[in-house]
């Protein structure tokens, strides 16, 4: 298991890092978007498939599938598990 907190701020790096994104001029949905690419990316980092990390999260993989495209409006609970399965 990563060290506490190893996940959040390692896609915070990447949020404010290796993207220049400006957050404030971007309106919710592509924000939703980023963020999901941005997991994704981490989960691909990790050589994990969707179905792992939606196991991990006790999620649907369409609910990864979903949170990783921006197609839908993610809750924040989603996000908690998603970022807790990653830092298995």
């Amino acid at each position: 298991m990563k060290p506490k907190g190893y996940v959040i701020n390692k896609i915070w790096k990447m949020a404010t890092e290796s993207y220049s994104t400006d957050w404030q001029s971007m309106g919710d949905p592509a924000i939703v978007t980023e963020l999901g690419s941005i997991l994704k990316q981490f989960r691909l980092q990790q050589n994990l498939s969707q179905e792992k990390l939606a196991a991990r999260a006790g999620l649907s993989r369409s609910a990864i599938h979903e949170l990783e495209n921006g197609k839908t409006a993610t809750s924040l609970i989603t996000i908690v598990q998603v970022l807790r399965a990653l830092q298995q």
